[in-house]
């Protein structure tokens, strides 16, 4: 099969392109670099159109002759500048979802995020009602922009696009050369200091990528949520702390204080921490604490690395490349030579 993925570039799209090629697909994707991530699509047989993702010709032009869309172009930042930036994944989301209904592919594998879900239940699933207007999270730039773009993916696939959707929880993993908003997370815990007393449903980057191959071939329709389960950030510490042989001090603020903290952190611009803005906690205060992944393990037979796994690969792989203080990576630091 012929797979166009849109955001190939990206942390997500990186590990899916390699998945494809690993099952036997060939992969093709569109990049404003000519050569992005060095040499990894050139030794991948990878093909990389050179062009702007929200440009509607670009995305005609690279779908002829092929046979699947994976859609994970989007913005995710929590910086406060990001806002702007982040309101356009929506219009790109139409823009690249239309033009695989104007090709006719057989399939669209769309990646939305379990970020889309309202907040206030005990246990998320595929069925659980989006986020909308008036509700606590919907302050959050970033959700707000995923359950906009979610809403595209369902009317056109209301209108006959054989989409399927995937729900990834908190990516991180090996190979995460941005260094994003979720990998920041651990990153946080890992230096000690204050941190967030909540929880986040995490997610290898690898068993997000191989979830989107399988769901090359399941029925139009099908939604899936990806978790290999949702786990509190001081027993993540705890974890982290086994893995390393490093034992830093932290402080685990409760939901009260980092509201406060954060309405500070807005008066004084940012400045005081890297927390994101007040109307962007809420999701992070108030996730469930279980999601239900009954159909990605039944339907597209996926099991998940266990969060233990995922932590210390990702950790020994960003020391490896300086992605963070090697100190803080303890006994997962690479050895000197």
């Amino acid at each position: 099969m012929k797979v166009l993925v849109t955001g190939g570039a990206g942390f997500v799209g990186r590990a899916t392109v390699k998945a494809l090629v690993e099952a036997g697909h060939s992969a093709r994707i569109v990049s404003r670099d000519a050569w992005p991530s060095g040499s990894l699509f050139d030794k991948l047989g990878v093909e990389v159109v050179t062009g702007d993702a929200q440009d509607p010709a670009v995305i005609d032009a690279a779908l002829v002759g092929t046979d699947a869309l994976v859609q994970a172009a989007a913005t995710y930042r929590y910086d406060r500048k990001a806002a702007a930036t982040m309101a356009n994944n929506a219009p790109l989301a139409r823009t690249i979802l239309e033009a695989a209904a104007r090709a006719k592919v057989d399939k669209v594998v769309d990646i939305s995020s379990l970020v889309v879900f309202a907040l206030g239940h005990s246990t998320v699933s595929e069925d659980t009602p989006l986020t909308g207007p008036g509700d606590p999270a919907w302050k959050d730039p970033y959700l707000r922009s995923k359950v906009e773009a979610e809403l595209v993916g369902r009317e056109l696939e209301a209108k006959g696009l054989p989409r399927v959707t995937i729900h990834p929880g908190t990516v991180i993993g090996p190979e995460d050369t941005a260094m994003g908003t979720s990998s920041g997370l651990v990153t946080v815990l890992l230096a000690g200091g204050p941190a967030v007393d909540s929880r986040s449903p995490w997610v290898d980057v690898r068993d997000v990528a191989r979830g989107i191959v399988l769901a090359l071939g399941q029925p139009a329709g099908s939604r899936f949520a990806l978790t290999s389960g949702v786990v509190r950030h001081r027993d993540l510490a705890a974890t982290i702390d086994e893995l390393t042989g490093l034992h830093p001090r932290r402080f685990f603020m409760g939901d009260s204080a980092v509201r406060l903290f954060a309405s500070m952190n807005d008066v004084f611009g940012g400045r005081l921490s890297p927390l994101p803005d007040r109307g962007s906690v809420e999701w992070l205060l108030g996730n469930a604490p279980a999601v239900d992944t009954a159909r990605a393990t039944s339907d597209l037979g996926l099991s998940f690395r266990p969060i233990r796994e995922t932590l210390a690969d990702a950790i020994r792989w960003w020391a490896e490349h300086d992605s963070i203080d090697r100190r803080l990576a303890g006994r997962l630091a690479p050895k000197p030579v």
